[in-house]
């Protein structure tokens, strides 16, 4: 089960995924993360990104619990309203894709900088997220949500 959400997530983001405990870690393409790195992926993965795509992780073993982020270098730039979704629910409280109330909230974004997306196999959704900065490595690790 724990391997058909990871598969999800990484089809629905487009990425392969990376592990650690409780930190943001880039995905390297070509290095397999093991499933002793992070147990909630419950197998190796091989990571496999599309050119231009910047992927981040964070992995919790006390908690099972794994968070991804994705951009694209050459994605969407506009300044727009996200909607707001529910990525998860994890230490006793919901989260959200922004600093969201209700999923009748947007997420602003203030620049033309990009958005990425954002995911969790806590439940919820794969929702779009404000980046702080121009796609990279920095600011997908940045975007992506603390497993806290």
């Amino acid at each position: 089960m724990k391997s058909k959400i990871l598969a999800t997530l990484i089809i629905s983001l487009g990425l392969g995924f990376g592990a650690g405990t409780a930190y943001a870690e880039s995905v390297t393409i070509g290095t397999p993360i093991t499933d002793t790195e992070c147990d909630a992926i419950g197998e190796d993965v091989n990571p496999s990104l599309s050119k231009g795509v910047h992927a981040a992780f964070k992995c919790d073993n006390a908690k099972n619990l794994i968070t991804v982020g994705a951009c694209h270098e050459n994605g969407r730039k506009k300044v727009e309203k996200i909607p707001c979704a529910i990525i998860g629910e994890w230490g006793g409280e919901v989260k959200w894709n922004g600093t969201c109330a209700n999923a009748d909230d947007t997420v602003d974004t203030t620049v033309d900088i990009g958005k990425g997306y954002i995911g969790s196999n806590a439940g919820g959704s794969v929702a779009g997220a404000a980046l702080d900065a121009a796609c990279s490595d920095d600011s997908v690790d940045d975007l992506t949500p603390d497993v806290s």
